[in-house]
């Protein structure tokens, strides 16, 4: 009986420790995570992937219209990224519409041969982010079964800044969470909630990573809720929602692209 009592406390003692692991320091964390992202980002570029795209137009008692449902094939090619229409609400395109829309792609890789740069950058950006926000109240929370460092958002808006897209970044507050063991975001929510020169209050994302085939860390879902003002000071929300699917590397620099042997970041 002692020897069992004896084992019973060790456990106990093991236990505690593994709950009372301290916290990392938030600048340290968001130093290395903000690093792995980067790195992220240029990885994602050598990948071409599915995205569909379903708008939604939200009613005064909280119900959603659908306004469009898209499918696109999505690549990056010489820093733009190029978006091929192949679905509209789950159907095909009809032959007709295909060659409307490889017609569409060509001209606009000729565009980008030539030198001309668009700005199709989806915002906010997460390396930007993590570069402007502040953050606090670190802990820890169990996550789609795994242990994630939870972090605070808090907007700092008589903060000293150089851009109109740093004053709006100081003013998202929400939460993001880390996977510590991967040094990734697993999920980052943000918010609007005071006005400014940028998007109007009430403005939210949703941004979720996932591990692709277990391996790499890539975007697999995207919600934003955007607040416009109308005529007659009427408010109009929409709802757009991107879900990131079949992950396939790419050359990049090719506009035919070729499989490759992907390498996993960590």
């Amino acid at each position: 009986m002692r020897l069992l009592h004896i084992i019973s406390l060790l456990f106990l003692m093991s236990s505690t420790h593994a709950q009372d692991k301290p916290l990392p320091y938030v600048h340290d964390i968001v130093t290395r995570v903000r690093a792995n992202q980067e790195a992220l980002e240029q990885l994602r570029e050598k990948y071409t992937y599915t995205e569909t795209i379903k708008e939604y137009e939200r009613d005064n008692d909280g119900k959603l219209k659908e306004l469009s449902d898209t499918t696109c094939e999505v690549r990056f090619y010489r820093g733009q990224w190029i978006y091929r229409l192949r679905a509209k609400y789950g159907l095909p395109l009809s032959a007709e519409e295909q060659a409307k829309e490889g017609s569409r792609v060509a001209k606009l890789t000729a565009e980008i041969d030539a030198g001309k740069k668009g700005n199709n950058q989806q915002t906010p950006n997460i390396v930007e982010f993590l570069e402007t926000a502040r953050f606090a109240t670190p802990r820890r929370e169990n996550y789609r079964g795994r242990k994630v460092l939870a972090l605070d958002i808090i907007p700092d808006p008589t903060s000293k800044t150089t851009t109109l897209k740093e004053k709006f970044l100081r003013l998202l507050e929400g939460t993001i969470r880390i996977d510590e063991e991967d040094l990734q975001i697993t999920r980052a929510e943000l918010r609007v909630t005071k006005g400014g020169s940028g998007p109007r209050p009430g403005t939210e994302w949703i941004i979720e990573q996932a591990r692709i085939n277990n391996k790499i860390w890539l975007p697999s879902y995207r919600e934003e809720t955007q607040v416009n003002r109308m005529m007659m000071m009427m408010t109009r929300i929409t709802v757009t929602k991107r879900t990131f699917s079949d992950y396939k590397l790419f050359d990049v620099d090719s506009k035919e692209g070729r499989d490759k042997t992907p390498t996993v970041p960590r």
